[in-house]
């Protein structure tokens, strides 16, 4: 293109000769909330995807990400969501980011730049809220075409596109960023506890009662005898293997920027949680590192939610469980190179929502569980943890 004109006029002109500054492409950014859905949505992958021809054309470089937001969706964007867009972003390349916010320290660029060549992302102007719209017509789709990964829940479906898409992405940001991996024998294991966090969007009545058992009202993997995330992981401490307890939502109480996650989970050998976006932190490990995924079908799991049941865990559902469909994170995680397993939970708490992903707690045999981590352990690295596994 000669130039490419967003909501701040033309951000991007292309010159003749060679007195621009390379290549650019121009991007309008998305607004999905957790990494699943930002993975998912397609545009970080196909930025990736961009650069990646770019390269192999051997087109002007320097390369650049000309980025902005809709103006509406740049100012309910989460600072913290927002960031790890950019952060990701800008591990492939320049980024020169337009903002609509009035702080003049968050406008990093207000007049047009030159470039040898300019591109439009093809899905600019999409729906700006395109989250189910991105998985069948969006980005990947635009780009890679149907055969690519097929990342709708609504189909249970693993068709892995064997050039592993999500393994180059994944090495080219932890490269952007000067992250390494771990070496082939070292590792530690990471358990992600997701938190349930409130909608801000919801209605006000329907925020305060979310408030009111947000405390407890948790998706934690919790031993199956007591019903405690405590005894869960005493058990796992003697296996003797390093632990940790994390928590990668925005809204958690500890926070990690882009780069901190990153940095952990190249470190890390195997993670497991139950099923939940914490699990898509998989892809930045080294390849053939293991993720241990605890299903949500076992139990209560009918819907839609009978009246009287909703924020009662406890009370049982009579009607028939729904078919189990969330194989998403599956198909991420075996497409970066990791290897994915799962293991079903004895119960679950009876969902509080219009989804199974709605439960406080998902039980497990702290025991069984326990030799699951290590032998998951044993595959990762090749080294035993020193206790003998009957499984």
């Amino acid at each position: 293109q000669s130039a490419h004109v967003s909501p701040f006029g033309v951000v991007a002109e292309q010159t003749a000769g060679n007195a621009g500054e390379g290549s650019a492409l121009v991007v309008e950014m998305e607004t999905e909330g957790n990494l699943g859905h930002t993975l998912r949505a397609g545009v970080a992958i196909c930025s990736f995807l961009w650069k990646r021809q770019i390269e192999k054309a051997n087109l002007p470089r320097p390369i650049h990400f000309v980025v902005f937001w809709n103006k509406e969706d740049e100012l309910d964007l989460n600072p913290e969501i927002k960031k790890m867009k950019l952060e990701m972003i800008s591990a492939l390349g320049e980024v020169i980011f337009y903002s609509h916010e009035e702080d003049g320290a968050a406008k990093r660029k207000t007049k047009k730049t030159s470039f040898q060549k300019v591109y439009a992302a093809p899905w600019n102007e999409m729906p700006s809220r395109f989250h189910d719209y991105a998985l069948a017509n969006g980005p990947i789709q635009l780009l890679v075409g149907e055969t690519s990964l097929r990342l709708a829940m609504s189909k249970v479906v693993v068709n892995r596109k064997p050039l592993r898409m999500y393994q180059g992405f994944s090495e080219a940001i932890r490269s952007g960023l000067g992250i390494t991996t771990r070496k082939p024998h070292d590792g530690g294991v990471v358990i992600v506890q997701r938190g349930m966090y409130p909608n801000p969007d919801s209605p006000p009545e329907a925020y305060r009662a979310h408030l009111a058992v947000e405390r407890g009202k948790r998706r934690l993997l919790v031993d199956a005898k007591s019903g405690q995330q405590k005894t869960l992981m005493q058990r796992l401490c003697q296996t003797g293997l390093k632990i940790k307890v994390l928590d990668f939502h925005p809204a958690a109480e500890t926070k990690y920027s882009f780069r901190e996650q990153l940095s952990i989970m190249a470190g890390t050998a195997v993670i497991s949680g139950s099923h939940g976006s914490g699990l898509w932190n998989a892809i930045w490990m080294r390849p053939g590192s293991v993720a241990i995924e605890v299903t949500l079908r076992a139990g209560y799991c009918c819907l839609p939610i009978p009246k009287g049941i909703y924020m009662n865990p406890h009370t049982v559902c009579t009607q028939p469980c729904v078919p189990y469909k969330m194989v998403n994170i599956a198909d991420g995680i075996l497409a970066s190179g990791v290897k994915w397993f799962y293991l079903d939970p004895i119960i679950i708490d009876q969902p509080t929502g219009d989804s199974n992903r709605d439960t406080r707690r998902v039980h497990v045999d702290s025991d069984l569980y326990a030799k699951v981590i290590q032998g998951a352990y044993m595959v990762a690295t090749g080294y035993s943890t020193g206790t003998d596994l009957d499984i």
